[in-house]
């Protein structure tokens, strides 16, 4: 995927991005995932990949024939963006249900050995194919394992969808799919138009609340953001390759945590807003235990959705954040109502077009509280596992996404976090004292943040008594001088010492000890 730059004229002030979008026909949220997906052009950054595993007999003609109605009847789908003049613009194909380029890939897997096996291989393989944004956004895939049983993997890049819009691209391809085994695909619904809120946000972006809007994210954000240091770790460049840690948080304690949203000193606007602003304090009172900061600002997706683009397929998002200050006195209940009050005036300010470059820098953490559902397929069970590509915004140090596709009653935690700044360490540690947050959360949701400790018993014995018993038998003989001599000959490549910026060998440290021993005799 090549760098396309933006043009800018000789002698002229550089183009602010406001400019360039009035220039171009994406929408604001568009073009700012578009320049960051130019900056790093190779890798999957934005593919957002969903795989649905389905109970049944799959008619492989029929599911072709359904995906080609669905894309022909979505212009999203049909989309592709190209630069004119240095500006992205988006391309919309002739709708052609017998177009060879919306065909839906058939692999049959049942002759293999184990093809479950073989399927996770062809998804691993297959996920870290990036988009070429000028040719097609998205990539699908039918793989049947068995007579009755079949995966069906959709990769759509986040240009054109969001969480919401995924969910309308399934209950599309649902509905034309069981149209399509009646031989009745004349009777599917027309799809609405992404064209249509392109031209609603174009002209929002005119007027009073617009402007508001803006005023509001430019304020709250006005105050740099110090990058969040965990664990000690603070590389100076951080690469694009996360790693995804999955929790699942069990019916039972899900209940517990619904029960405590239902109770009146929790109270929203629903119940679905108030469990999220419950996981917004856990995540929020790790932070705070975790770096001991007070002020913290967090990154969020809020659905910029007008009701009249409920069914619509396209990206709606607007990235804004949560921020509140945390006192010494502050109780999960406190801090709670906060941060239900930035969620509010967040959702009230999450206008089209809202979002800004200067949003999306202010923050490293990100938490998405995901809402969509995807129900059976066709009246065939499934199962949806959300697919991660092992990539993410380099400047995000961890992104916490909470999701219940197929609501099971439980959810399932996604720690995406920077491969550079989380150790395996560091990683265990960040689930284990989150998992302490939310447990301490669930006993006593008026506790006061700070007056627990974020280690279990098991983990304060390894930690105090295990991990510091290091008596040993020493030769009365030998000096530290010789016994390091003989470690650093039996090991001269085995680890001396580490920190978060650099790992030194023992032949490296006796190369430097002796450095600094000559340059000590010669004074």
């Amino acid at each position: 995927m090549a760098v396309t730059p933006v043009g800018i004229t000789p002698g002229r002030p550089r183009p602010t991005v406001d400019e360039i979008v009035d220039c171009s026909n994406l929408t604001g949220t568009q073009f700012l995932m578009w320049l960051g997906q130019q900056l790093d052009p190779d890798i999957p950054l934005y593919n957002m990949i969903q795989t649905f595993r389905i109970g049944g007999a799959i008619d492989a003609a029929a599911f072709r024939r359904a995906w080609r109605g669905v894309v022909a009847t979505s212009d999203a789908m049909r989309s592709t963006i190209t630069v004119e003049e240095g500006v992205p613009r988006r391309i919309v194909a002739e709708a052609d249900p017998e177009a060879d380029q919306a065909d839906v890939e058939i692999v049959d897997l049942r002759a293999e050995e184990e093809p479950e096996t073989a399927a996770r291989a062809w998804i691993d393989n297959r996920k870290t194919a990036p988009l070429a944004l000028d040719e097609r956004l998205w990539d699908t895939a039918l793989l049947i394992v068995g007579d009755d049983a079949a995966i069906w993997y959709l990769c759509i890049h986040h240009l054109v969808t969001d969480g919401q819009s995924f969910a309308n691209t399934y209950r599309a391809m649902s509905e034309r799919y069981a149209l399509e085994r009646e031989q009745r695909s004349g009777d599917a619904p027309a799809l609405p138009q992404y064209a249509d809120y392109l031209a609603h946000e174009r002209a929002f972006r005119g007027s009073r609340r617009f402007d508001r809007s803006r005023a509001y994210w430019d304020a709250l954000v006005a105050e740099p953001h110090e990058p969040t240091e965990f664990y000690g770790r603070t590389p100076s460049r951080r690469s694009s390759e996360t790693d995804r840690l999955v929790v699942e948080i069990d019916e039972q304690r899900c209940e517990r945590l619904r029960l405590i949203a239902r109770r009146s000193e929790f109270s929203a606007l629903s119940e679905q807003l108030a469990v999220s602003t419950l996981w917004a304090a856990v995540l929020f009172t790790t932070l705070h235990r975790i770096t001991g900061r007070t002020s913290l600002r967090v990154g969020t997706p809020f659905l910029g959705r007008p009701s009249a683009f409920r069914d619509t397929i396209g990206l709606f998002i607007e990235i804004g954040v949560l921020q509140v200050d945390i006192a010494d006195d502050d109780t999960f209940e406190s801090l709670a109502r906060r941060l239900l009050r930035s969620t509010v005036d967040g959702l009230r300010h999450a206008t089209p077009g809202a979002s800004t470059a200067a949003v999306n820098r202010s923050f490293d953490v990100l938490l998405n509280n995901v809402t969509s559902r995807f129900d059976d397929f066709a009246g065939c069970p499934v199962t949806t596992d959300w697919v991660h590509t092992g990539y993410g915004d380099r400047d995000h140090a961890l992104r916490l996404q909470v999701s219940d596709f197929d609501e099971r009653g439980r959810s399932r935690l996604h720690f995406d976090v920077n491969a550079d700044l989380f150790g395996e360490v560091e990683r265990e540690w960040l689930l284990a004292q989150f998992d302490v947050v939310l447990e301490t959360l669930l006993d006593d949701p008026g506790r006061r943040l700070g007056s627990f400790s974020l280690a279990r018993d098991d983990d304060l014995q390894r930690m105090l008594v295990e991990f510091n018993a290091t008596d040993a038998p020493y030769r009365k003989d030998a000096s530290v001088i010789s016994l390091f001599d003989a470690q650093a000959a039996a090991g001269p490549n085995a680890v001396a010492a580490e920190d978060a910026t650099r790992c030194v060998t023992y032949r490296e440290l006796a190369d430097d000890s002796d450095a600094v021993a000559l340059s000590l005799i010669h004074i």
